[in-house]
């Protein structure tokens, strides 16, 4: 009697983004359309158990998370370094090339490039969690969060659910090198063009002018946002009613799942 082949999924449960994510455009390669990708490099600590190999207690291991479409660009502007993750992944393996300490890539003796099968995990259900403290300190010291930005009834918390708001607007403009928290490696070669006919690549219009700088600036993660408390022409903010504000739209509260 046969048997049908499956395979399992698999569950990450409070890992933090490690580094810099890597965003690939939604393209046309041969007649033939390829979603937006995002390549999200996570790590997960761990207290218990034994290294298998040294025998030392304890050990961290490194993984490598894939969201498509959407979820890509929504990863994109929500995924700073040090972010917690849970998530429903499937692992799939695939051929890769091998490089080197310089980021070339490693050769064998007759100068063909040498592959390995790798393994990554493609998200199915995410849910962002908490930040990391330090992410948070720098960002306050930057000038790109307010210092209140988690009181409800401060201002400084009116001002970040508007940054926020205006993160979730990015677009990749089709020309920078950054999307949000994200890389961006522009795929080439023959019969590769750039899809642009997804909203996830269309243009969209900078934040209102009349937002505090704070705000116009939030969408760009280079860049330090100008301190709304020293430019002038700032009108005085309305006391807030000690109601906590729901989420901006596609912004992912700490257990909100986001789907």
């Amino acid at each position: 009697m046969s048997r049908a082949i499956g395979l399992a999924g698999t569950f990450f449960a409070g890992v933090r983004v490690a580094g810099e994510l890597t965003y690939i455009p939604a393209h046309i390669k041969n007649g033939k359309k390829i979603n937006s990708r995002c390549l999200i490099p996570v790590y997960r600590n761990s207290n218990k158990g034994t290294n298998q190999k040294t025998g030392e207690k304890g050990r961290t291991d490194a993984f490598k998370l894939v969201a498509w479409g959407k979820l890509a660009d929504t990863c994109c502007r929500s995924l700073p370094q040090g972010k917690a993750i849970d998530g429903f992944c499937e692992p799939q393996s695939f051929k890769g090339q091998l490089f080197n300490a310089d980021g070339s890539v490693r050769v064998d003796n007759a100068g063909v490039a040498i592959e390995t099968t790798k393994v990554s995990f493609t998200i199915l259900n995410i849910v962002f969690g908490e930040e990391s403290t330090k992410r948070i300190n720098d960002e306050i010291q930057n000038g790109r969060r307010p210092q209140y930005w988690n009181v409800p009834n401060h201002p400084d918390y009116q001002l970040w659910t508007q940054m926020l708001q205006a993160k979730q607007q990015l677009v990749w403009d089709g020309r920078d090198a950054k999307f949000g928290y994200a890389r961006v490696v522009v795929p080439n070669g023959p019969g590769i063009t750039l899809d642009f006919s997804t909203p996830a690549t269309a243009a969209v219009a900078a934040p209102a002018a009349t937002l505090p700088g704070m705000v116009a600036h939030a969408a760009n993660t280079l860049a330090p946002a100008v301190n709304p408390n020293i430019v002038a022409p700032i009108a005085p903010v309305a006391p807030i009613a000690p109601v906590v504000a729901a989420p901006a739209p596609g912004v992912i509260a700490t257990g909100q799942a986001l789907f």
